[in-house]
């Protein structure tokens, strides 16, 4: 190899490099959509709270009426959110490695959703058990968003780990349960703004 298809071999594996950086950045989700969850959590929180104060809403009867159609408006959400993306950046949004990604995030949310349906009995530290599911569904997303999403998943993961050791219920740990998550998604849309805005000047 001569010195002319060195230097070509070398602007090729950096052109290469860059577009992946490029690429990288280009799949993540907007920040403001981040925001937007952790508000919709919220509103989903103190429905869930005052309901089951007033009419005595079960469990089974919140994720039914409340967490159902709330995780329902937050897959439509984040649907929109994409073909924004798609539409403002060019970016390329039917694309087999995405669809795939639709799939499995679907039928894990189902999946959990179900599980926790009929897992979640009277006794049963319920509030850990939630968050150990919403912590398994922020694992499923981390390939389109930023790495520290995966701490923020297990640390979900942790939290709702020490519940089920301390064995804590009420609904005042349910309140608690949509705090810790609304937090969460609001610190990763922070986060994403931030690096957002590196890659736009970086």
């Amino acid at each position: 190899m001569d010195d002319d298809e060195l230097k070509r071999y070398i602007e090729d594996v950096r052109t290469i490099r860059r577009t992946l950086d490029e690429a990288e950045g280009s799949f993540r989700i907007f920040a403001w959509f981040y925001h937007a969850m952790a508000a919709l959590i919220l509103a989903g929180t103190g429905i869930n709270f005052l309901l089951s104060r007033t009419i005595q809403m079960t469990i089974h009867e919140s994720f039914v009426f409340i967490w159902i159609p709330v995780f329902f408006v937050a897959g439509a959400g984040e649907m929109v959110a994409w073909v924004i993306k798609s539409t403002r950046e060019k970016v390329p949004l039917v694309t087999p490695l995405f669809l795939k990604y639709i799939v499995a995030f679907s039928g894990i949310t189902i999946g959990l959703f179900m599980f926790g349906f009929l897992l979640i009995v009277p006794g049963m530290p319920a509030p850990g058990v939630v968050l150990l599911i919403v912590g398994m569904m922020f694992c499923v997303p981390v390939q389109y968003t930023h790495i520290w999403f995966t701490v923020e998943a297990f640390g979900l993961i942790l939290v709702g780990f020490c519940f089920i050791l301390l064995h804590v219920q009420g609904p005042a740990y349910f309140v608690a349960d949509g705090i810790i998550v609304s937090m969460m998604l609001a610190v990763g849309g922070i986060i994403e703004r931030i690096l957002s805005g590196h890659d736009h000047h970086g």
